[in-house]
């Protein structure tokens, strides 16, 4: 009677997102595109570098907390993002650039306008005119996600 040798199944490497970049940008001009569509156009200097993903690719816009101007960014600690303790957290929302120019730094997100129900629609519609104070983009981020470094994927076992 043979035995047949038992090879654990490896399982497959573990994905991570990479560390996204946090860029404060400010509310260049606004667009109203049709009556429930606004465009932004935001730009800066943390702009620099900032490249589209493609099809896939999106940013995540911070929007500040009830009772603050400008959303509260947090550190990347080693678990991910830390924010301060007591101080709340922005909400986020994912968009898809509609426009990116590298050479002024200045990206174009359309915004729905569907009323004061949602965070992102009644942020957008308060934006005309264009405020002069801080808000803030994630990104670009991509879909595609990276190799996490484990033994199995240094060591090139699948």
């Amino acid at each position: 009677m043979s035995q047949e040798a038992q090879i654990p199944a490896a399982s497959p490497p573990r994905r991570v997102r990479p560390r996204p970049q946090y860029r404060a940008v400010r509310v260049l001009r606004t667009t109203l595109v049709t009556p429930h569509m606004m465009r932004i156009t935001v730009g800066g200097e943390e702009l620099e570098g900032f490249s589209t993903q493609g099809v896939a690719g999106h940013v995540r816009v911070l929007l500040p907390a009830p009772g603050q101007l400008e959303p509260v960014l947090p550190v990347w600690g080693p678990n991910g993002p830390e924010y301060a303790e007591g101080v709340p957290r922005p909400t986020s929302r994912a968009y898809t650039p509609r426009r990116w120019d590298p050479q002024s730094r200045e990206l174009d997100i359309d915004f729905v306008l569907h009323g004061d129900n949602g965070p992102a629609s009644a942020w957008a519609a308060r934006r005309c005119p264009p405020s002069k104070t801080e808000n803030a983009i994630v990104g670009p981020i991509d879909q595609a996600l990276l190799p996490a470094l484990t033994s199995e994927a240094s060591s090139g076992l699948r």
